[in-house]
């Protein structure tokens, strides 16, 4: 099944100001223990921006331990199987009733696109007299065929009436968490609504979110992600903006972890489907892809999904952790390109691969390109919380980099106020096609020494240990940086997109 892309899209009225980033390796989760809670029916609705990662990727969980009762646990799971496969099921405590199989290949959807925001619903009523209607799935408006494994018993109770609680960001039980971003969260507690409360096709045909107006009942909220802080009130990031107070405890999250990465104007991520990227396990991306952990032998560049073929594009990188480059920091910032020729004239898609890219490598600074031992630019860099800038020029063919608010003069310094002239990215030994993609990995040296890297990259959006002390954004207001965006460049963000790039 296909759903069409949501992303960046001008909606008809309805702005979505703020998401909250979940973070698996972190144990992201909001909780609230629901007060004698509709067990037959209700109904979720929220956006969600997240991609496959190879291990359980966690929604959201109704429900609560059975200690010293018939089975461990009873629950209502919504959530991405390790396969990346959609998985809806209930256990009683007794039987795992599996409404939609996630560990057949062949069957379920997969929410994979890591650049989209996908509208989930999940609309439950066991009073239904049509065992299809008892669990409806809709993702960007459009109804998921579910294959029942046991179906929902008419009238069933779906986890236990007392004692229960909701969860966002982890299953019931076990170890099971998300990654990715949730912005417009409503849990409607007795009510089985349909996509059309949430959210509307505009005048291109695209599902955005519009302003819901429904009923909530004892236990239903709405999370909107405005507040700071963490504790269970009206200014947590968990609070409840129904006008119910029914505010949910967070854990695993900082003030971080809000941001204005939204349906309606969506920021580039690192791409975790891409080929090198895929060798990576699970905890290779965090904080929402934006911070990597990759291997000592990893020997190639990550790329974002937002790729540009035109336009002046800002992004910056910070170190987290020098140390994990055992001394032979080869690590590399820079861009690759999407396709060049090969030694044979023919066209090879060359993501990731390390004879095609521009970029300034950490040990000594030097500017390199498609491999070569590259010529003096700036000075070495990769220290602990060391901030390096990239301006892509694509309008010009250059690249331009600086190390902690100083741009690179050409010449060894990082001593210039603003990007300097110099940075091609025209190689004439290889005519580039297709788009360029800021990039961050390692790059070989000295008889294939290679260096792990610990970092985290800022396309507008600081999460992962990427503290601002000053703030600053483009010329539209876009993005939050450390240092000032040159003049005519922009944050990496479809609403930029849409108008340069």
């Amino acid at each position: 099944m296909v759903f069409p892309v949501v992303g960046g899209t001008q909606s008809t009225g309805y702005e979505i100001s703020n998401s909250m980033m979940y973070d698996y390796d972190s144990s992201t989760n909001l909780t609230k223990t629901l007060s004698s809670p509709n067990t037959d029916k209700f109904t979720v609705s929220y956006w969600w921006k997240g991609a496959f990662t190879g291990r359980n990727n966690a929604g959201f969980s109704l429900g609560k331990a059975l200690t010293g009762e018939t089975g461990d646990y009873s629950t209502f799971n919504f959530r991405n199987g390790s396969n990346g496969r959609l998985a809806v099921s209930a256990y009683d405590g007794v039987a795992d009733n599996n409404v939609f199989n996630s560990n057949t290949p062949s069957e379920g959807p997969i929410m994979r696109d890591s650049t989209a925001w996908y509208h989930i619903v999940v609309a439950v009523d066991s009073g239904q007299g049509t065992a299809a209607n008892r669990v409806r799935v809709y993702i960007n408006n459009q109804e998921v065929t579910l294959t029942v494994t046991s179906a929902i018993s008419q009238n069933a109770d779906l986890f236990p009436s007392s004692g229960s609680s909701f969860y966002l960001g982890r299953t019931e039980v076990g170890t099971t968490y998300m990654d990715g971003y949730v912005a417009d969260f409503y849990y409607s507690d007795g009510y089985q609504y349909t996509p059309s409360e949430f959210g509307e096709t505009n005048d291109h045909g695209i599902w955005v979110p519009k302003k819901a107006s429904i009923s909530y009942g004892t236990n239903g909220f709405k999370l909107e992600f405005k507040q700071t802080g963490t504790s269970q009130n009206s200014s947590g990031m968990g609070a409840d903006t129904s006008g119910n107070d029914n505010h949910l405890a967070v854990s695993g999250a900082g003030t971080d972890h809000i941001t204005v990465d939204t349906p309606n104007n969506s920021f580039a991520t690192l791409n975790p489907h891409e080929y090198q990227a895929k060798q990576l396990d699970g905890g290779g991306f965090q904080d929402g892809f934006l911070n990597i952990v990759t291997p000592v032998d990893s020997h190639s560049f990550y790329p974002t999904w937002f790729g540009v073929t035109k336009g002046k594009w800002y992004a910056e990188l910070k170190i987290i952790d020098e140390s994990a480059t055992g001394g032979s920091n080869y690590m590399h910032f820079g861009v690759v390109s999407e396709q060049g020729t090969d030694g044979d004239g023919g066209t090879t898609e060359k993501l990731t691969y390390k004879q095609y890219n521009y970029g300034i490598q950490a040990s000594n600074g030097k500017f390199t390109s498609n491999n070569q031992a590259g010529s003096t630019y700036g000075a070495t860099w990769g220290d602990d919380n060391d901030i390096m800038s990239i301006a892509l020029d694509l309008d010009n063919n250059r690249v331009y980099f600086a190390k902690n608010g100083q741009w690179a003069d050409g010449s060894g310094n990082y001593d210039e106020s603003s990007p300097t002239g110099y940075g091609s990215i025209t190689d004439p030994t290889n005519t580039v096609m297709g788009a360029y993609f800021i990039a961050v990995g390692d790059n070989v040296s000295n008889g294939n020494a290679e260096s792990a890297l610990n970092a985290t990259i800022n396309f507008g959006v600081p999460t992962g240990g990427f503290t601002i002390s000053s703030g600053n954004s483009d010329a539209n207001g876009y993005g939050n940086f450390e240092y000032a965006v040159p003049s005519g460049y922009y944050a990496c963000c479809t609403k930029n997109l849409a108008e340069y790039g």
